[in-house]
């Protein structure tokens, strides 16, 4: 209160800093409060990610579930969903960490040539800078088809998972043999998901 006109709020001027209306005296960000914010922060980025899992994994198995002729519903789906969590997010995490350590890698690669500005030359820098955008660039490309190719696995591996009900290794087994067997689909698959997401973008 007070921020529209000077006698504003509960307390009247009394409340507020000199020269600053609507401004309260001895409020503070304390080091508790920063701590549960991202507390809270931490455990609603929890609660998202069970609840993506799950609703994943409701949505593969209540369709086999269908096809089978048996009764879904959203109470079913989510106990389904629940009963794979852990092996659906080990899958996810054996694929997801490899990959985020390859993307890494390659991206401080491409920035290498950067730290040839440290010799203090102006030639060198911008030698660097023009090597730096010619892998990057190269990077890039590199990235979006790995992307593509990890994206197009990991719908076999997931599959495996949650419909089959194998564990992580078994999962990403089972899932590499059902893509090297049907290479060509894949591919096809592949290609059309990529134009729908260029399209999308």
């Amino acid at each position: 209160g007070g921020t529209g006109w000077q006698g504003g709020g509960a307390g009247g001027r009394g409340n507020m800093m000199p020269g600053r209306p609507g401004a309260f005296t001895g409020f503070e960000i304390s080091t508790e409060m920063v701590a549960a914010m991202v507390v809270g922060i931490l455990l609603l980025i929890l609660v998202a990610i069970a609840l993506r899992v799950a609703s994943e994994v409701a949505l593969m198995r209540l369709v086999r579930e269908i096809e089978e002729g048996r009764p879904a519903g959203v109470r079913r789906g989510f106990w389904l969903g629940f009963g794979r969590f852990w092996s659906y997010l080990g899958v996810s995490i054996l694929i997801g960490i490899p990959v985020a350590l390859l993307v890494i890698g390659l991206i401080l690669i491409g920035l290498s040539p950067l730290l040839l500005m440290y010799l203090r030359s102006n030639s060198a820098g911008v030698l660097g800078v023009l090597l730096t955008i010619l892998i990057m660039i190269t990077i890039v490309l590199v990235l979006i088809v790995i992307s593509v190719v990890i994206g197009l696995l990991m719908e076999f591996f997931l599959r495996a998972c949650a419909v089959e009900q194998l564990g992580v290794t078994a999962s990403i087994h089972r899932g590499w043999s059902l893509a090297t067997s049907h290479l060509k689909d894949v591919v096809v698959v592949g290609f059309l998901l990529f134009g729908i997401g260029l399209g999308w973008g």
